[in-house]
């Protein structure tokens, strides 16, 4: 029996990192889960321990296998030593690498300082990287094709009002990964992004008051605002059998909300 393939997901802690482990997992990956927040991790380790034990569909003998680690996703040199470290526990190299870390922060575009938007594009874009290189250098190595995922935002191409620092690290973000999907194509590695809208996750909750976000979700096009568990299944899918021959390519999962902004001043589409 061949092994089942094996995952890491960065911001593993997470909502979103969270989910998209979850969904793996069921999906049938051994899982390598990395982040800053060792107790988040912990935790996060432990919910996958107990849906493997709680399913029927995962008997214990074929729970999958969790490796977790704690490091800087930012950190080039943590990460490489990172996955190094997993390849080595697990004894086989990656088959699949998710992206979920980003640096968001909001400034106005004449607030905005070198500093600061430095610092977002090290902490979105950067991060991307420090992941895929490293993963894409095993997937090389091994001689094998591979999966990598990075999940990216609608500031990528949409310029919201008062996050300059950000759209700039998204849009960046977005232009890496279709670099990386160009020159990963002759190994077979596919690399693409996953842009969610406006999901329900305790960084926005920092941001708005609940009356803001049940007032977004009366308003949202799709009728609510988007889940966590909405993003990992479009990265479970980019990651199965069936993404097999896509590559360099986003996916949008906002509900139609990026449709529903196309309209002129007055409201006329």
């Amino acid at each position: 029996m061949s092994p089942r393939p094996l995952a890491v997901v960065t911001g593993a802690a997470g909502g979103i990192g969270g989910a998209i482990g979850a969904a793996l997992a069921a999906a049938g990956h051994d899982l390598a889960l990395i982040d800053v927040d060792a107790a988040g991790l912990a935790a996060a380790a432990a919910r996958l321990g107990d849906a493997a034990h709680a399913s029927p569909a995962h008997a214990a003998a074929a729970a999958p296998a969790v490796h977790t680690l704690v490091a800087d996703a930012t950190d080039p040199a943590a990460m490489a030593e990172a996955l190094a470290q997993v390849r080595a526990d697990a004894g086989r190299p990656l088959d699949v690498a998710v992206g979920t870390v980003s640096h968001e922060r909001h400034d106005d575009a004449l607030a905005l300082d070198a500093a600061a938007l430095r610092a977002s594009v090290e902490g979105t874009a950067g991060a991307a990287l420090a992941l895929a290189q490293p993963a894409a250098r095993q997937m090389v190595d091994a001689g094998r094709p591979g999966r990598i995922v990075l999940i990216g935002s609608l500031h990528a191409t949409l310029a919201f009002p008062g996050t300059a620092g950000y759209n700039t690290a998204e849009a960046a973000l977005l232009a890496l990964a279709r670099s990386l999907a160009r020159d990963l194509l002759r190994h077979r590695i596919a690399v693409n992004v996953v842009e969610p809208g406006w999901i329900l996750t305790s960084g926005e909750r920092r941001f708005h008051t609940p009356e803001r976000l049940a007032a977004a979700a009366a308003a949202h096009p799709w009728g609510r605002l988007g889940t966590v568990e909405d993003v990992a299944a479009a990265v479970a899918f980019l990651a199965s059998p069936a993404a097999e021959y896509v590559t360099g390519t986003t996916l949008r999962v906002d509900g139609g909300m990026s449709l529903a902004m196309t309209e002129l001043p007055g409201g006329t589409a």
